[in-house]
């Protein structure tokens, strides 16, 4: 059976189109968290053959680091700023293999226009993206230095900034690898429909009023469930996963420490 990671910043889907979650207010935390340490275990034996620990650091509510360990496999991002605030890189660290990557985005007038992805310190992809007259992203596109599409964005049925629908295409080889229909409310996920090797699927995500993921329906048939207990800043301290076909049940313990910063 496949173990299943599901890290904790992936349980809320603030949209954060191309660039990724950088605030505690992204992650749904209190924005004097400092520290927020999970430990993620699963109840069935069949997939309890390690655990999965990941740490997030914050200053001033925008994130700094994130260090992710899957058994023995340790991964180490960091996250820089400009002055305005504005994520211009994410350095990442195998540490393993030594191997590091490196995002870095580029912005024209507030906005991001080029993000460009370097693996061992060498330029692979670059990702150009485009806005409308309102300035609404409308698509974003990826190739390889030789031109070889890597993948295609496009951003539709705009209702406001944060409820939209987003298509996309993955690439191998200048050949359809996958591709996903996302639809968004008020900057969460609700619907994904996906296709892979003429494979498809879907899910739908089903939020608590506070934003928190409960539930996700997969091909309307599998359902994981997702209960949180909170500390007494709001913070989860406790995440169930329950799955009705008994595929991966899972306890992820969290430890959060906060600073005395007034925000």
């Amino acid at each position: 059976m496949r173990k299943i990671i599901l890290p904790f910043f992936v349980l809320l889907f603030a949209v954060m189109f191309s660039q990724e979650k950088i605030t505690t207010n992204d992650f749904g935390l209190h924005p004097n968290t400092e520290t927020v340490v999970s430990k993620q275990t699963w109840a069935n034996a069949d997939y309890n053959k390690g655990v999965y620990i990941e740490t997030l650091t914050f200053y001033n509510t925008y994130l700094q680091s994130k260090k992710s360990q899957d058994g023995e496999y340790i991964t180490t991002d960091k996250y820089f700023y400009d002055i305005d605030n504005q994520l211009v890189k994410i350095e990442t660290l195998h540490e393993n293999s030594g191997e590091t990557e490196m995002l870095k985005f580029n912005y024209q007038n507030g906005k991001l226009i080029t993000k460009e992805f370097y693996l061992n310190d060498k330029l692979i992809t670059k990702t150009v993206f485009s806005y409308d007259k309102n300035g609404k992203l409308i698509n974003e596109t990826e190739k390889s230095l030789e031109g070889e599409l890597v993948s295609v964005a496009n951003y539709n049925n705009y209702v406001n900034d944060n409820t939209f629908t987003k298509s996309s295409v993955d690439y191998k080889d200048n050949k359809f690898l996958e591709k996903r229909l996302e639809s968004y409310v008020n900057g969460l996920l609700i619907h994904e429909d996906n296709e892979m090797y003429n494979l498809k699927s879907n899910v739908k995500y089903i939020y608590s009023t506070n934003r928190r993921l409960v539930k996700e329906i997969i091909n309307n048939d599998e359902m994981n469930v997702y209960s949180y207990k909170l500390d007494e800043n709001g913070n989860p301290i406790k995440i169930f996963k329950m799955n009705n076909h008994d595929k991966g049940d899972s306890i992820t313990m969290i430890q959060n420490t906060y600073s005395d910063f007034k925000n």
